[in-house]
């Protein structure tokens, strides 16, 4: 994804990828080191808190801006990028401690794994290469796992 941004002609795959890196970093900036985040040391510890909580937050709201911007490109048939990015965006919101806004999120999640088949066997939608049938199965197991939490 990185070797096109210094032409600033990012394919379509590469653009549908978008929402789900943002969660990640959004996420992994959740428990980044102080140092990496170039917080100043100084502050409190509860100033830290808000100031990591304030960055994470940013990249979270890129990343719902990116899912709704790839949602409404055309020609997007199920895309199994969006629900794993759903997934991590309801285990974002519990890290943030967000939980009453992750149960919205987490039932949109699992329409759409549904409405890609996810739960489905690969006999019943057709052949499937193996890769791609265990990565389906391993995407529904992860969504149907956060639906118990």
């Amino acid at each position: 994804m990185w070797s096109n941004c210094q032409t600033y002609s990012l394919t379509a795959v590469q653009t549908r990828r978008l929402p789900l890196l943002l969660i990640i970093l959004a996420i992994s900036l959740l428990s980044a080191p102080q140092a990496t985040l170039r917080i100043d040391p100084s502050l409190s510890a509860d100033q830290v808190a808000i100031a990591r909580l304030k960055r994470a937050n940013d990249l979270y709201q890129a990343s719902r801006r990116a899912a709704a911007y790839v949602d409404g490109l055309a020609n997007i048939e199920g895309d199994i990028m969006l629900v794993m990015m759903e997934a991590l965006t309801v285990r974002y919101l519990i890290l943030a401690r967000r939980a009453p806004d992750a149960l919205p999120v987490l039932g949109s999640t699992i329409k759409r794994a549904q409405a890609y088949g996810l739960h489905r066997q690969s006999r019943s939608i057709g052949t499937l290469p193996k890769e791609d049938e265990q990565e389906r199965r391993l995407v529904w197991r992860c969504v149907h796992v956060d639906g118990y939490i």
